[in-house]
């Protein structure tokens, strides 16, 4: 965190460097990133951070072997207009938390939904 400038107290000339601190201080502070799912957005009115639109269920497609109880890379598949596909897909995580799916190879696909509670995306079924 970036250290708070000192208060300039009555009767003290406000200096070059007193106010480049301040400068310093409130650049740094303005400083944000947010990490997935949140969103940052800024405009006229500051910095807003939000959650994207809820989605329940995505469909994805691993992209490496998947054990029931474990997890794997996949892409959040993306429709194009006319198909589903990865091209410029996200990578992401997908857990097998309750451990009942089959297990999986890659390319097999799937529907997965970003858990709010585990922060991570939990597959819901593989093979569809």
């Amino acid at each position: 965190m970036a250290e708070l400038p000192r208060e300039v107290q009555p009767g003290e000339p406000i200096t070059a460097a007193w106010a480049n601190s301040l400068v310093r201080f409130i650049r740094q502070v303005g400083e944000i990133t947010v990490g997935y799912p949140l969103q940052l957005s800024r405009g006229s009115h500051g910095s807003h951070i939000s959650m994207p639109p809820i989605v329940f269920d995505h469909l994805i497609e691993l992209t490496e072997a998947l054990s029931s109880g474990s997890n794997a890379d996949a892409k959040l598949l993306t429709w194009d207009g006319t198909n589903w596909t990865t091209t410029g897909a996200k990578t992401i995580k997908v857990y097998d938390s309750v451990g009942g799916s089959r297990d999986g190879a890659s390319g097999d696909r799937g529907w997965a939904f970003f858990s709010g509670e585990s922060a991570r995306w939990e597959l819901k079924v593989l093979g569809c």
